[in-house]
C-alpha cells in the first residue's frame, strides 16, 4: 500500500478517535436506575459512558418548580428593566434583543398566566428591537438579523413576535415601546399568523393523576391539540408537582408527537417484548425516541433480566449495541504464539446484547 494512502487512513482514524462522542442516554424501565456497578456493565454495550435515567425521564426534564426556575424568571424581569432603561439609546437594539431572547430561552416552565405574560412581554420587546433595527428588507437580507428571523410560508418574519403571538394573552403594553408603527406591525403579523394553518400536538392517554399544561394553561381537550405556530412550553402536573417539562416548536400544518409519561403497564409490556427479542410498544418507543434531540444522539432502553443481568436495547437512529467481546486462541508451534481478539462491536438498532463471550 502506498505511503500517502497509509498516512491518510491513519489520520482519518486518528481524527475519528479524537472526535467527541455523541450524547448518550440509557433509560431504564424501572422507577430508578440500578446500582452503579450494574450501570457500568452496560458501557461496553453502549460503546462508552452514558447518562442513566429512570423511565419517568421519558416525559421530559422532571422536577418541581424550584429556586433555579425563580432565578430564570427573575432574569426575564431584569432583562425587561434594562431594556426599558436603555430603549432610547442609539444602536442598542441588537444588544437588547439578544439579552431578552437569552433570558426567555433560559425559561423551561410557564406555570400560569403571570409567567406567560412576563415571557410574552419580553418576546414582544425583543421583536420590537428587531423591527426597529432591521426595517423592511433588512430583516430578510441582513446576516446580523438571523437570530431573530424565522421563515413562515416562505416569508421572513420576526421570530420573537411569532412566539409572543403563539402564547396568546392580552396585547402587550406600551410602557416601553411607544412607537405606534411597532405595535401596528405586531398586530399585522398577528393577523398573518392567525391565517396560517395551526400545528398540532399528538399525545397518548395520560395517567389519571396527570394534567398537561401548555403555556401555563391546563388542557382538558382530546388529542391532537391545535396550536398556533411558534414555541410553546409544556409541562405535566401530578399531585401538585411538575413531573415533566419540555419546550416544542410548532410548525403550520405539522403534527408533532410529544413525549409523555408512560403508563406502568406499557413499561411491563416493553420489558417483556424486548427480552423476547421484539420491539418496544409504540407508547414507550415514541417517548424514548423524542429524547434523541441532538444530532447523532444515542438513546437506549435498558432493564434487568430475571437473573439480574443488565440488558441494553438501541432505540434511536444513532444508537448501536455492541456484541460481547470474544477472544480467539491462536495456537502456534513457534515463539509467535499469542492471543488475537476477534473483530467486533457491530450492532443494529433494536437488537439486545449477547450474553456469551467475555464481556462484562
Amino acid at each position: 500500500m502506498a505511503l500517502p494512502l497509509v498516512l491518510s487512513l491513519f489520520l482519518t482514524a486518528l481524527a475519528a478517535a479524537q472526535s467527541p462522542p455523541a450524547p448518550c442516554v440509557v433509560v431504564w424501565l424501572d422507577s430508578q436506575p440500578p446500582a452503579a456497578e450494574l450501570t457500568r456493565r452496560t458501557q461496553a454495550r453502549t460503546q462508552g459512558a452514558c447518562q442513566h435515567r429512570a423511565w419517568g425521564a421519558i416525559a421530559g426534564a422532571p422536577g418541581a418548580f424550584g429556586s433555579d426556575d425563580e432565578e430564570r424568571l427573575s432574569g426575564v424581569r431584569t432583562a425587561l428593566n434594562v431594556a426599558a432603561a436603555r430603549w432610547t439609546e442609539f444602536d442598542v437594539e441588537p444588544e437588547l434583543a439578544g439579552n431578552l431572547s437569552a433570558a426567555v430561552d433560559a425559561v423551561t416552565v410557564i406555570r400560569n398566566d403571570g409567567d406567560r405574560d412576563l415571557v410574552r412581554e419580553a418576546l414582544f420587546l425583543a421583536g420590537a428591537a428587531t423591527f426597529t433595527y432591521f426595517p423592511g428588507e433588512r430583516l430578510a437580507k441582513s446576516a446580523e438579523a438571523s437570530p431573530w428571523r424565522r421563515s413562515l410560508e416562505g416569508q421572513a418574519r420576526i421570530a420573537p413576535w411569532l412566539d409572543a403571538i403563539g402564547l396568546g394573552g392580552p396585547p402587550p403594553g406600551r410602557a416601553t415601546v411607544r412607537e405606534t408603527t411597532a405595535h401596528r406591525r405586531f398586530q399585522e403579523q398577528s393577523v398573518e399568523l392567525m391565517r396560517t394553518a395551526p400545528g398540532q400536538l399528538s399525545m397518548g392517554p395520560l395517567p389519571p393523576s396527570y394534567t398537561m399544561f401548555v403555556d401555563g394553561t391546563p388542557q382538558k381537550g382530546t388529542s391532537p391539540l391545535a396550536l398556533l405556530a411558534g414555541r410553546h412550553w409544556i409541562h405535566f402536573l401530578s399531585d401538585g408537582e411538575i413531573v415533566g417539562r419540555t419546550r416544542v416548536e410548532v410548525l403550520p400544518g405539522v403534527t408533532l408527537a410529544i413525549p409523555l409519561a408512560v403508563r406502568q403497564e406499557d413499561l411491563v409490556a416493553a420489558r417483556s417484548a424486548l427480552l423476547a427479542g421484539g420491539p418496544a410498544p409504540q407508547a414507550v418507543a415514541a417517548g424514548v425516541a423524542a429524547m434523541a434531540v441532538a444530532p447523532g444522539a444515542r438513546v437506549y432502553l435498558a432493564t434487568l433480566d430475571d437473573a439480574g443481568v443488565p440488558k441494553v436495547f438501541a432505540q434511536s437512529a444513532g444508537a448501536m449495541v455492541a456484541p460481547n467481546k470474544t477472544v480467539n486462541l491462536v495456537v502456534s508451534v513457534g515463539a509467535s504464539a499469542g492471543l488475537v481478539r476477534s473483530a467486533g462491536f457491530v450492532g443494529s438498532p433494536g437488537t439486545a446484547t449477547n450474553t456469551v463471550g467475555l464481556g462484562p
